[in-house]
């Protein structure tokens, strides 16, 4: 593999080098200065368009310390590795989908026991009760379900989903989820009816990428829309779910480096037992085997869920209440003031601590000569955690477990304690990188393959916000095919441009802990009219 090299043969619809030309270049000069080049001309196209053609003289002072910024973007971003292959479209949208708002989301794929059955904690699932755990409105939702359910609910029947098992691969699953006890077996007649029908939700599993012994491993998803549908919504720590952004404001001074430690809660969602007030509400739509019908029972049975399932409107929100007010418990320095939460404030506690879902993190800076003596130890301010997570019964990741590392990864990001940088990961950035030259060799898209470009693109502005002025044709161009009958259109020149534009930006797609942090406050007008700007002195 190389640092940062294309090695596809597409040509660029503007005066740039090829692909082909670049790889050449790769062998004769200095990679660096093939992604210097690159930026550098695509921030000037984004300010003057075609008229900002390249230009031989020399620059000024200023255009001089801007290069030298420039130069150290680039320097720091091909301190990474990562390979460009060339995107098979089909292949892609063989695992991969698009949700209804755009998203990049896995695709349902059809399961069974032995797909489901080693991606499960056996004797870990429903070890903890919910309302153990549960405050406020989250404890009201969770002890009294019916009292969060929509106006007439009863009213009109519910259409049911589906379980997304072979016939005869139904037996084994079946038996499985109850033996785990992540289900359990109710008469038909004990299940909630809407318009005279029980609520029967759906199941399916999800790639996760690996395989034992030849059998592709699965993540179990229960569909729950029909639920879902007659549920009203409830935020719970919804507000606390940290965000990547946040990350701008943490400073580490030339006498500081960071250190990350993180743990991961294996299949958190099924380690919480709800009340069986639940389980009418829950039930998978596909009647149980008859050696699982309970004795003297003469009607349909069908597996109910009896923990908090992936798939419920609120669980995000409930699950991540439940996962903080745990961790609360640990005696710690990792105070309430001292978490980072979308909802509050950067703290300048040390260390900060946050929570997203089945992660934690613990950010700790410290000075540079102790972070090697610091590598791989449990972190003094995590140690407390790890043991209220054992005493909880509740099993970690340890593929993911991180000890006081300078380099980690944190919610899709590369962390590096010692640079100081937080960018995007170089598997992103070679996946994104390819799919968007697929698209232009290929010159035209659907909807589909520009929303997927688009959303890798999004993924990598989150490191730079501005970044996202690139785009404002592909935005356009992505509406566009909600009023025309045209599912592949011809890429707009405007479209392609702004692709080009992104593709030489990749070095400034980064967050960069060292920067100081400026006394001035300035305001802009952003109206289209405006243009008014002023600075505090």
């Amino acid at each position: 593999m190389v640092e940062g090299v294309v090695e596809q043969k597409f040509i660029f619809p503007l005066p740039l080098p090829s692909a082909s030309q670049i790889a050449q270049y790769q062998t004769e000069q200095n990679h660096r200065e093939l992604w210097f080049c690159m930026m550098v001309a695509s921030l000037n196209y984004m300010h003057g368009g075609g008229q900002s053609p390249f230009s031989q003289e020399a620059p000024s002072q200023i255009q001089s310390r801007i290069l030298e910024f420039l130069r150290g973007r680039v320097e720091a971003f091909c301190s990474r590795v990562f390979l460009l292959e060339r995107f098979d479209w089909l292949d892609f949208f063989k695992t991969r989908k698009v949700s209804y708002c755009g998203e990049e989301v896995k695709a349902a794929k059809w399961t069974s026991w032995s797909s489901i059955c080693p991606a499960l904690p056996e004797g870990s699932i429903g070890c903890i009760e919910a309302v153990s755990l549960a405050e406020g409105g989250v404890l009201e939702l969770l002890r009294n379900p019916r009292a969060f359910l929509s106006p007439l609910w009863e009213a009109e029947r519910v259409k049911p989903s589906r379980v997304m098992v072979e016939e005869s691969e139904w037996p084994a699953l079946a038996r499985g989820l109850v033996k785990y006890g992540l289900c359990d077996v109710l008469p038909v007649s004990s299940l909630a009816q809407a318009g005279g029908k029980p609520i029967l939700n759906g199941l399916f599993g999800v790639e996760k990428g690996e395989q034992v012994d030849g059998v592709e491993i699965h993540r179990l998803i229960m569909n729950l829309i029909p639920f879902n549908s007659i549920s009203q919504s409830v935020d719970g720590d919804i507000g606390t779910l940290p965000m990547l952004s946040q990350m701008n404001g943490l400073q580490l001074h030339p006498h500081e480096s960071l250190v990350i430690s993180s743990e991961d809660i294996r299949c958190m969602f099924y380690l919480f037992s709800l009340p069986p007030a639940w389980y009418p509400f829950l039930g998978l739509n596909l009647p149980v085997p008859d050696d699982m019908v309970p004795p003297l029972v003469e009607e349909k049975c069908y597996l109910v869920s009896k923990v908090l399932p992936m798939g419920y409107l609120n669980s995000v929100g409930i699950a991540q209440h439940l996962h903080r007010n745990l961790l609360k418990r640990a005696p710690t320095r990792c105070q309430p003031w001292s978490e980072v939460r979308k909802d509050r404030t950067w703290s300048l506690a040390n260390p900060l601590w946050r929570v997203y879902l089945d992660n934690l993190d613990v950010l700790e800076k410290t000075r540079p000569e102790l972070v090697h003596l610091l590598d791989g130890d449990l972190s003094p301010d995590m140690s407390p955690f790890v043991e209220q997570y054992h005493a909880a019964g509740i099993p970690l990741n340890a593929k993911k477990s991180v000890k006081q590392a300078i380099f980690a990864e944190v919610q899709g990001a590369e962390i590096d304690g010692e640079g100081g940088f937080a960018r995007p990961k170089g598997e992103k950035i070679a996946k994104y990188t390819s799919a968007t030259l697929a698209l232009l060799e290929k010159g035209k898209c659907t909807q589909r393959e520009m929303q997927v470009v688009a959303g890798g693109l999004v993924y990598f502005s989150m490191f730079r916000r501005p970044l996202m002025g690139v785009l404002n044709f592909v935005w356009r161009f992505i509406q566009s095919f909600e009023i025309t009958e045209q599912k592949v259109q011809l890429l707009p020149r405007g479209v392609q441009s702004e692709l080009l534009m992104f593709l030489g930006m990749p070095p400034l797609a980064h967050i960069d802990f060292r920067y100081t942090i400026s006394g001035t406050t300035a305001a802009s007008d952003a109206s289209l009219l405006g243009g008014g700007v002023c600075a505090t002195e």
